[in-house]
């Protein structure tokens, strides 16, 4: 590890200019990558107030460790050719190559030393001048003896400043110049086949190599260093700081690769060498090294290691994998809190699904001694594998004819069950599908076992060189399953080379052992490609498989003789994490429930066409659609976006952006397993996650309530109807559409009926990551989002200009894709419409798009957007965006006041607004949403008046104070923050003595309260969008809540304060009972199912309440001060079992009936990922229906025979198969987030009441 050379072979070639070449000698500078410093963490593994620097005039020798020297490089540059990072640089007489010391390498005589030897009859004290080489001297003879004399006139900058010398026989002269050994000025030498002399195909030549000399304008402008330009002096420095040698090169590049590890990750490490048990001792500098998760303090000890990591010149690998293997077989890898004393382990938490992978690395080939394990299983020999299928001994790429090598150690691990005592239930990772089961088994990129084992990724440093025997060459551009080497194994035409202590067959020993256990091998020799190798072996680990993301639900009306029956089209989505492939599926689902498949939209654009597909980007300059085709030429000066290598170090460019814009586009010519190949699809369309269809058919609004927003009095002249808009737009005239939003970059617009796309649109925020699609490591943590917010469409008016009249619009966000939202006028699918982009640009105060934007109609003119800022803003605080729909331009903002803990200002974000509509004139008059510190906000959209008395009176307005006549000449600036900026509410848990702030992600829902005086305003609590949300909170509990806000009739509320904003003022309800595994039914239909109880406590709305006549004493009605309860609260646990449980999808009110799901992140990493139930409640008490409302003996009604036990409990919650969220169809049919199976069926009050939020009704669902 000390060598500052790749392969080990050209150790002796130190003087040349080659051994400076990164063409030659890959671990040497390389212009054209750019070097970064890594980031420096304390021993808490924050990081470090004091960074790792280096800088061109006073270079660290070692960038991890200031004290161990340091040169300036404009000055005093020296070729580093063996070093130990813990030691220091020789003094200047030691030269060449050493396995143990530090030694520098000679400058090349060829551009350092310079010697002229020529014959003169010179006479004594006479001089004679000559220039030969680009050195002009002159020498004098001395009068005595055989001296002479020489003084430079002019010399090549590479031999300044060193001294020339003259020696004489006779009449022969000899000058030398020699720099070869003195400090000079950085520099590095490049290969280039056009130089005078060059071999082109001998990589040896020196005539092929260009000295250059590092400066402010020496270097190639670098895309991920633009600011540099040409001065290479900093990136220069870098590199001989933190990757000049092998040991620097790993360190940095570990670094680099596992600072960005997720926390859930456990991790241990050791040395071949040092540091070789588990036990956390600080020997060998070992630091605290036991398996735990990587939590800040974990990383902050493995990166001490990292900084200061002994070396050794042996390389006993067989030890470190014995050492790994048999660690693995004891207890602690599969505890829930490994080395914890503070939390216990059981039987319970003991996990038998966890993978167990070994990552290898070396610079060598192996040596010393084998210590053969118990019941020892070597490739060689027949076995029977856990799962009972035999292994024959001979199997290829598996069998060779040695024993006791790394592969037969790897092949042990792999095959023995490591923890018999723990049922085999590890997920296979088969993606290498085969009818044949033998042969998916056996195929090596799959690993089918279930049982626990070791799988291993290998890297060797500097070794490819040696893989080059014939028809077993490595071939890197295959890797480890590709290439003619790797068929020749596969099918059994060559074996593998007889490995043995020290022999340079041990390379292909680490190819074998990956191999054998199912695992990678990845051979490099740069620092950049150890980088990359590293990030991709954990991106291996992260590789895998799941479905999820909530459907969309289209009716449509058939009609029979007897009946009219609704006969739904489900379009559900799917996506797989092996390739990020995504997939939308039509079934059509008939009155019997009979569900018949449509179409897929993988198969329905498979032939689709990328140089006619239509895809579209901004285009400013378009007045007609501000769209233009996603091409190479229309990019302007975003190309150099596409230009960006995603498999380099640091993303340098590669002039592959045509390609690249080729291939987003649907191009797969350029497809392939390796690099320089792009990423291979098994299908064009990306990944769909968390975006939700969205269906667009005729036009849906109920005609009279429309036009009545827009022309209530039917006196607009010009004015264009809603009915006339509808029949101008109904199908087929309008063919339907399916909106969705992709990780590939796109917003889709699929042909219902064909399911074949017909548009598709990139929003400019993510075109800065598309050239990331294209890279062999875009797999498992690599993946990244993009048009991952679900499309909301409404129909809107468009006033005074060209384009009067209603509208189709749609609004796409982009969740943690970006900081972005636009909207798209999409009324005629075949002439969409680009009205405007958003983004933190335009305000700084938007973040990440999480919220769902409420299109309303507003008192001031305008349609708008209701906008929650989202999250990680630049500014991190909390605001309400009102957005006009038709331009785009901000037409206010409302920002919250700062949440203040402990001196500290928190983080915050405004999650989705709701809108309210009062008197149901269509126009919105406040607007509620939640944030992440758990404040509930009401907005005033409409102007505010006075009171008279105090304020917490409500009788100071008569009539309908929303009223258009009541409301003339509003703006936006009459709009405001309710409760003179203060939270109706803030949700905190029950937890005593604590009462931490509860986060609300989701939009609220609204209901009339039942004294007929406000709102309820109903939220769930809950995040769940950071990695970290993933790790149960079994702390506390998260909660439901009905918020009563009375004052709704315009008062101005800043003369008065929200009363409800504490928890006990709130009736607790709680779930009395789950019952797992209940029959439900009769004897002909019955149904199990795992069901909650609810109570059902009376909510005391007014102290001395009369229930039978609730309106007997109006005084105590109309004041605060007879409030006795404002609202409820419902927290998310059955007895004290905290299970995690919370609300982060939308919930849907009818009636008094309040419908939602919970989510609970599965604290068994064994079972699946989520936990899901539905709920359907009591509205206004948070309590247990009077009626039943869930359909639990599946017979496809709600009854009383849906009730349990005999008592004839009604059923409040029902376990949810699928995970996640709800879609509520119409006949009160709930879909679950992955479209499949039978929907199940709920019941609404009997005696529902009208709406409460903002929207018109579709005329489907009346």
């Amino acid at each position: 590890m000390r060598w500052a050379f790749v392969p080990d072979a050209i150790n002796g070639v130190h003087e040349t200019r080659r051994a400076k070449s990164s063409a030659f000698n890959p671990l040497y500078y390389n212009p054209n990558v750019t070097y970064r410093i890594p980031t420096r963490y304390d021993s808490n593994g924050n990081v470090a107030a004091t960074p790792f620097s280096t800088s061109f005039t006073n270079a660290f020798n070692n960038g991890f460790n200031s004290g161990r020297g340091s040169y300036n490089l404009s000055t005093d540059y020296r070729v580093t050719w063996t070093y130990d990072p813990r030691g220091t640089l020789p003094n200047t007489t030691a030269y060449g190559y050493s396995n143990t010391s530090s030694r520098f390498a000679r400058n090349p005589a060829a551009d350092f030393y310079f010697q002229d030897a020529f014959s003169s009859g010179i006479a004594n004290g006479s001089s004679l001048s000559r220039t030969t080489s680009g050195v002009s001297f002159t020498v004098t003879r001395t009068t005595t003896g055989t001296g002479c004399t020489v003084s430079v006139s002019t010399r090549p900058d590479t031999l300044s400043g060193v001294g020339a010398t003259c020696s004489r026989s006779n009449n022969n002269y000899t000058v030398t110049i020699d720099a070869r050994q003195v400090g000079r000025q950085a520099y590095y030498y490049v290969r280039d086949n056009s130089l005078t002399n060059c071999t082109a195909t001998d990589p040896a030549d020196e005539d092929c190599y260009r000295l250059v000399f590092v400066s402010a304008t020496s270097g190639q402008p670098r895309a991920d260093d633009a600011a540099a330009g040409t001065d290479e002096r900093s990136n220069f420095a870098i590199w001989y700081s933190f990757y000049r040698n092998r040991a620097l090169a790993t360190q940095s590049a570990a670094q680099i690769a596992f600072a960005s590890l997720p926390p859930e990750v456990r991790l241990t490490w050791q040395n071949l060498t040092n540091c070789t048990t588990f036990t956390g001792g600080n020997t060998a500098n070992c630091q605290d090294n036991r398996l735990r998760e990587y939590t800040n303090a974990h990383k902050g000890q493995l990166m001490a290691w990292l900084q200061d990591p002994p070396f050794d010149g042996s390389t006993p690998l067989r030890g470190a994998m014995y050492r790994a293997g048999e660690f693995f077989k004891t207890a602690t890898p599969w505890q829930k809190y490994p080395n914890d004393n503070s939390q216990t382990n059981t039987t319970g938490n003991t996990y038998a699904c966890r993978p167990s992978y070994h990552i290898l690395m070396t610079d060598g080939i192996w040596n010393q001694g084998f210590t053969q394990p118990a019941d020892y299983k070597d490739d060689s020999s027949s076995t029977t594998l856990p799962d009972g299928t035999v292994y024959n001994g001979t199997r290829p790429p598996y069998a060779d004819s040695q024993q006791q090598t790394v592969a037969d150690l790897a092949f042990h691990y792999w095959a023995t069950d490591l923890r018999t005592g723990l049922a085999n239930r590890l997920q296979p990772f088969t993606p290498f599908k085969n009818n044949n089961p033998a042969t998916a088994y056996w195929d090596a990129r799959n690993d089918p076992a279930t049982w626990q084992h070791m799988v291993n990724f290998t890297m060797g440093l500097g070794l490819t060189s040696a893989m080059s025997q014939p028809g077993l060459q490595w071939d890197p551009s295959q890797g480890t399953f590709g290439g003619t080497g790797y068929e020749n194994l596969a099918s059994g035409n060559r074996a593998w080379p007889a490995a043995s202590a020290d022999s340079p067959n041990n390379v292909y020993d680490l190819w074998h052992a990956a191999i054998n256990s199912r695992g990678e091998f990845f051979s490099v020799d740069s620092p950049d490609a150890m980088v990359q190798a590293f990030k991709d072996i954990l991106n291996r680990i992260a590789e895998r498989t799941a479905t999820a993301a909530r459907p969309a639900v289209s009716a449509s009306f058939v009609s029979d003789a007897d009946d009219s029956a609704i006969q739904s089209n489900v379009y559900a989505t799917q996506f797989s994490s092996t390739d990020w492939s995504g997939e939308l599926i039509k079934t059509k689902i008939d009155a019997s429930g009979l569900q018949t498949i449509q179409w897929k939209a993988q198969a329905a654009n498979q032939n689709l066409a990328a140089d006619t597909r239509k895809v579209m980007i901004k285009d400013s300059t378009n007045p007609t659609t501000g769209l233009k085709n996603f091409t190479w030429n229309n990019l302007g000066t975003m190309q150099n976006l596409l230009n960006i290598n995603p498999e380099s170090l640091v993303g340098a460019t590669d002039s592959r952006g045509p390609q690249r814009v080729d291939y987003i586009r649907g191009d797969r010519s350029l497809e392939g397993a390796t690099s320089p190949s792009f990423r291979a699809r098994s299908t064009i369309l990306g990944d769909i996650v968390n975006s939700s269809p969205v269906v667009v058919g005729t036009p849906g609004y109920l005609s009279y309530q429309a036009d009545a927003i827009e022309n209530p009095t039917g006196s607009i002249n010009g004015y264009q109807s809603y009915a006339a808009f509808k029949a101008a737009n109904k199908k087929p005239l309008r063919k339907e559409m399916i909106y969705v939003g992709g990780n590939d970059g796109m917003l889709h617009g699929f042909n219902a009926s064909t399911g074949v796309e017909e548009f598709a649109f990139i929003p400019t925020e993510v075109i800065k990551n598309l050239y990331r699609l294209t890279g062999q490591n875009y797999t498992g943590a690599e993946h990244r989002y993009f048009v991952d917010g679900s499309p909301v469409v409404r129909d809107v008016y468009f006033g005074n200009g060209s384009d009067e009249g209603w509208r189709t619009v749609l609004i796409g966000t982009l969740r943690a894709g970006g900081k972005a939202l636009f909207a798209l006028d999409i009324t005629d699918p075949d002439r969409i419409k680009l009205l405007w982009e958003f983004d933190s640009t335009t305000d700084s105060d938007l973040g990440y798009t999480f919220a769902q934007p409420e299109v309303v109609r507003l008192h001031s003119g305008q349609w708008a957007v209701l906008m929650g800022n989202g999250y990680n803003s630049t500014n991190d605080r909390a605001a309400m965006m009102i957005i006009d729909i038709k331009t785009g331009a901000l037409l206010k903002k409302l920002t919250v006041p700062p949440v203040v803990e402990s001196g500290a200002t928190l983080p915050n974000g405004l999650s989705s607004v709701r809108g309210a509509d009062n008197n149901g004139d269509g126009l919105v008059d406040y607007a509620y949403a939640g944030d992440l510190q758990g404040n509930l906000w009401r907005f005033d959209l409409v102007p505010t008046v006075s009171t008279t008395g105090s304020g917490s009176t409500l009788t100071a307005l008569t009539g309908d104070p929303f009223a258009r006549t009541s409301l003339t000449n509003v703006t936006v600036n009459d709009f405001s923050i309710s409760y003179g900026g203060t939270p109706i509410f803030t949700a905190r848990d029950s937890v005593s003595g604590s009462e931490k702030r509860q986060a609300i992600t989701i939009q609220p829902s609204i209901v009339r309260h039942p004294s007929r005086i406000g709102y309820l305003v109903l939220i769930g609590t809950g995040k769940y969008f950071e990695s970290s949300d993933a790790n149960v909170d079994t702390s506390r509990a998260m909660t439901l809540y009905g918020v009563w806000d009375r004052q709704t009739k315009r008062q101005r509320t800043s003369l008065s304060t929200a009363k409800a904003t504490e928890r006990n003022n709130l009736q607790a309800q709680s779930f009395s009972l789950q019952v797992d595994g209940a029959v439900i039914g009769d004897a002909t239909q019955n149904d199990i199912n795992d069901i909650r109880l609810l109570s059902e406590n009376p909510v005391k709305w007014f102290k001395d309440y009369n229930a039978s006549n609730p309106n007997a004493d109006s005084n105590k009605i109309t004041h605060d001060s007879s409030v006795e309860r404002w609202g409820w609260a419902l927290d998310l646990s059955v007895g004290n079992q905290l299970k995690g449980e919370m609300v982060i999808n939308n919930m849907s009110a009818i009636g008094r009936v309040l419908f939602f799901a919970s989510l609970t992140p599965n604290e068994d990493p064994c079972a699946a990922g989520a936990d899901t139930w539905l709920y359907g409640i009591d509205a206004a008490t948070g309590g247990r229906t009077k009626f039943n409302v869930l359909d639990l003996n599946n017979d496809k009604i709600v009854s009383a025979k849906d009730q349990y036990g005999a008592a004839g409990d009604i059923v409040s919650g029902r376990r949810f198969p699928a995970i996640g969220g709800f879609t509520l169809a119409p006949g009160n049919k709930v879909f679950g987030s992955d479209g499949s199976g039978d929907p199940a069926v709920v019941g609404d009050d009997p005696n529902t009441s009208g709406r409460q939020s903002w929207h018109i009704i579709p005329e489907e669902f009346q």
